[in-house]
């Protein structure tokens, strides 16, 4: 069993598990076997729930080989073929959990799949539950929750498999600059998938890349906390059989540390699609970003991005390798370098703020902000700049303006002193005097200040986690970074 896997879970189990336990309930509504509560995932799926008051029905089996008597119910219909790991999560109440899963349409006739009353490692708690199998696609799995000995009280049930990208065919599809998070945890390894790296690996995930232009591309893989040691590498080809390796790499990344990460460089060819795989050395299973650095597709101002008419969402870009035109104004007083261009014509007037949140990773991207109306790069209207007005940090930047219904505004994010860098472009304020699409003020008068965490939103984070080690790990600086390394036994010198 795998103890790490219901750990990003747990901040939440707390909560709901108060809010249950305060007060008595009667029978739960999938008390019943024809009752059961429908589960969706993968890759994930999360119930809080309690068998208080639940019941044991006639010819309902005992499970995990315990009588129990106060069973709750609930079914799941995966869509593909999946390496699925069902858990318990107990914490606090007195419930020692009994966990089956089975085939069948009735309580009385059904065959049994997996059962476990306590997991081999304590995650939750040492009387919780887990099994793991290989679910079938259509195929409808019944899933029970007992009480030990009649014990009764409040629990999670999480149904884990893996990311939907695990098969080559279902490839996440990547942007130029992507910074993204991905997981190869119960991912598989398909009939004729090469080994990445030249290692067997074992749990890979896949995602495409189609680049707009020509040019150097590096490919990257960040894996902030913990020891996961992956594996990357970049194809073309249609199938998973015959595919023809571009780049690989296993470690020795300038990522987040030098130890576990990979990275890969390569020219890149407009139009080619790449296939880019992600893997654990030796079948290691882990969590990690993916970072894909190449001229932005909306590197020219006559190739920006168009966004929504209405208040948009949260944009996330980058500036790493993206030029500056000739012509090109100095965006809020500093030459930068390292332009990317976006385009809002709303439908709707009003006060809009407009701000920049840069990544955590990149400590020295300095952004810059500019918005302006015109239609070519050397005959821009400045509408507002600023340099350093505060997203999520000081570096950051942020304008405020009222916006003018059918008016196109041009919005340009260089870096400082040629900084470069990921982003999220957020907007703010309200548009016609009501909501518009991803407002946050909801049509005041006046734009509202950027959230204090713009950086929790997506896959920006403004302030990294506390970084723990587990026992047998030490904390190591490399890159202006910290992250978790195992520790090497030394021999004495006789």
């Amino acid at each position: 069993m795998r103890g790490r896997r219901l750990a990003p879970t747990l901040s939440i189990f707390g909560l709901a598990f108060l809010a249950l336990a305060a007060s008595a309930q009667a029978a739960p509504a999938n008390d019943d076997f024809l009752s059961a509560t429908p589960l969706s995932g993968p890759p994930l799926s999360a119930e809080f729930d309690d068998n208080e008051g639940a019941t044991k029905q006639g010819g309902e089996p005992n499970h995990a080989g315990n009588a129990g008597g106060h069973s709750v119910w609930y079914s799941w219909t995966p869509s593909i073929d999946a390496h699925v790991v069902v858990s318990t999560c107990t914490i606090g109440g007195n419930l020692d959990s009994l966990l089956a899963v089975y085939t069948g349409s009735a309580v009385n006739s059904l065959s049994l799949v997996a059962s476990n009353d306590e997991r081999a490692e304590e995650r939750c708690n040492s009387t919780d539950s887990e099994v793991e199998f290989t679910a079938t696609a259509g195929v409808t799995y019944r899933i029970a929750v007992d009480g030990k000995g009649g014990s009764e009280g409040p629990f999670g049930l999480v149904l884990k498999g893996p990311a939907p990208n695990d098969e080559f065919g279902n490839a996440e599809t990547l942007e130029s600059g992507a910074f993204v998070s991905g997981t190869t945890e119960l991912a598989t390894k398909q009939g004729g998938e090469p080994n990445h790296a030249g290692n067997a690996g074992g749990h890979s995930v896949w995602y495409s890349w189609t680049p707009s232009s020509n040019g150097e591309a590096f490919i990257s893989t960040c894996e902030f906390f913990g020891s996961f040691n992956t594996l990357l590498a970049v194809y073309t080809g249609s199938a998973v059989s015959s595919l023809t390796p571009v780049a690989s790499n296993g470690a020795a990344a300038d990522g987040c540390g030098p130890w576990t990460d990979s990275e890969v460089a390569f020219d890149a060819t407009a139009g080619t699609t790449y296939r880019i795989a992600v893997d654990g050395e030796g079948g290691g299973e882990g969590s990690f970003e993916l970072r894909v650095k190449a001229k932005p597709d909306n590197d020219e101002f006559a190739n920006a991005r168009v966004l929504g008419s209405g208040l948009p969402a949260p944009a996330l870009g980058a500036t790493t390798l993206a030029t500056k035109q000739g012509g090109e104004p100095n965006h809020a007083g500093n030459a930068g370098g390292h332009s990317v261009w976006y385009s809002w014509t709303p439908s709707s007037g009003g006060p809009v703020g407009i701000s920049t949140c840069s990544h955590a990773v990149d400590n020295d991207f300095n952004t810059l902000l500019a918005v302006y109306t015109g239609s070519t790069v050397g005959g821009l209207t400045t509408v507002a700049s600023n340099d350093n007005g505060g997203g999520c940090k000081p570096n950051d930047s942020r304008v405020a303006f009222t916006a003018t219904a059918g008016t196109t505004y041009r919005i340009a994010v260089d870096g400082k002193g040629g900084s470069e860098g990921n982003f999220k472009l957020a907007f703010e304020g309200s548009l016609g005097g009501g909501e518009g699409e991803g407002a946050t003020n909801g049509g005041s008068s006046t734009p509202a200040p950027p959230p204090a965490l713009l950086a929790s939103q997506g896959t920006l984070q403004a302030k990294p986690k506390p970084l723990k080690c587990k026992r047998g790990f030490k904390k190591v600086r490399a890159h202006g970074k910290v992250k978790c390394v195992k520790k090497r036994k030394h021999k004495r010198r006789k």
